[in-house]
């Protein structure tokens, strides 16, 4: 399978994002024993999100699925790339799939300004029930559900997007829709429940086995969804990494999983003990810089 690209020329590779290639006559097959995503649903114009774990049940990484160019590509951030290409090649054994990383193929957040320097016509960015994509033979836009203004620009040719700009942006806009990634510092911490998946239509509990389908589908038929991630803002800037601690005095009830500080707020993620959500949460032992709780597009259980 050829990467679609008119341009021997590679793209600096200095985004936060990557996109690997499944392609292959068994691509879909392979990947529906993978995923806790039902793969069987994908479709040109709309994207999928879906998680790999563990045999525990620990993800190993989330990402965004699209049906571009006879392949499957997974969308997901550039630091778990070559980790997550090299295991899910571990697997393929006799498959008729080859998983690639092409280096001519960037991903980058863009504005709704910028959209049309891919040079794909009659973008519409309002289609707020689904997942929507949309592709043409050199690029693929990536519009999530509840982000309206910003998108994923999936490109074989160079883009005049301005990366490090759009990327904040991007982040903030994923937080307020309640769409989580995981990171190095996050990887197999935590089961796809604690980061919603099941509220984000990102698990199938009908398609059959997957790799850690039997630790999620007994957390989700016996009810033992202890955590559960919800948004938060503090009042300052703070400079946060995924994973680190959340507190109710001196005692550790979370974790983060993204954060992004603009001017003198900072808005959050986080995976919290439902049992201590309404206590006062900080994210400093014995902090007084008390999180605010925001709310998501999405109703995410306040009890066990």
């Amino acid at each position: 399978m050829q990467t679609p690209t008119d341009s021997n020329t590679p793209h600096a590779d200095n985004s936060d994002w990557a996109a690997l290639q499944i392609s292959g006559a068994d691509r879909l097959p392979f990947l529906q024993g993978q995923l806790t995503q039902d793969v069987e649903r994908l479709r040109p114009a709309e994207a999928l999100l879906a998680g790999w774990a563990s045999p525990k049940g620990r993800l190993l990484c989330v990402a965004w699925l699209i049906d571009w160019q006879d392949s499957v590509w997974m969308i997901l951030p550039n630091e778990l790339a070559d980790q997550v290409m090299k295991r899910l090649q571990m697997f393929v054994l006799r498959s008729a799939v080859t998983i690639s990383k092409p280096a001519d193929v960037s991903v980058n957040p863009v504005g709704s300004e910028l959209l049309p320097t891919a040079d794909i016509p009659d973008i519409s960015l309002d289609k707020s029930d689904i997942n929507y994509c949309f592709s043409n033979k050199l690029s693929a836009i990536i519009s999530p559900k509840n982000i309206s203004d910003m998108a994923l620009l999936i490109s074989a040719t160079p883009t005049n997007s301005n990366a490090s700009g759009n990327a904040a942006c991007w982040q903030q806009r994923c937080i307020a829709a309640g769409i989580p990634q995981v990171y190095a510092s996050t990887h197999e911490e935590f089961v796809p429940q604690m980061l919603n998946l099941d509220l984000l239509d990102a698990i199938s509990f009908t398609k059959g086995c997957y790799v850690g389908q039997e630790i999620v589908a007994r957390t989700q038929n016996l009810g033992r969804i202890k955590r559960r991630m919800y948004a938060f803002s503090a009042n300052s800037q703070l400079q946060l990494q995924p994973g680190q601690a959340v507190y109710s005095g001196s005692e550790t009830v979370g974790q983060i999983v993204d954060s992004v500080a603009d001017g003198d707020r900072t808005t959050m993620l986080a995976v919290i003990r439902i049992p201590d959500l309404n206590n006062k949460l900080s994210v400093a032992e014995e902090g007084d810089n008390f999180l605010q709780r925001l709310t998501l597009p999405y109703e995410v259980p306040e009890s066990i």
